[in-house]
């Protein structure tokens, strides 16, 4: 299984503060799913806003 060395961030404005919310929360439960416990990992998986919101 590949180990996940760092992650590359970047901040993208374009989300309003509740749908950034909403997009956190399920990186929350995606990263529960995929079994990562590291909580500074799924930090900057957050932080990175890469996720973006479909409707």
């Amino acid at each position: 299984m590949a180990e996940i060395k760092s992650i590359q961030t970047q901040n993208h404005p374009s989300l309003n503060p509740i749908e950034r919310e909403e997009s956190h929360e399920r990186i929350r439960k995606l990263c529960g799913h995929i079994k990562i416990q590291d909580s500074n990992l799924i930090e900057k998986i957050i932080k990175s806003d890469i996720f973006e919101l479909t409707s």
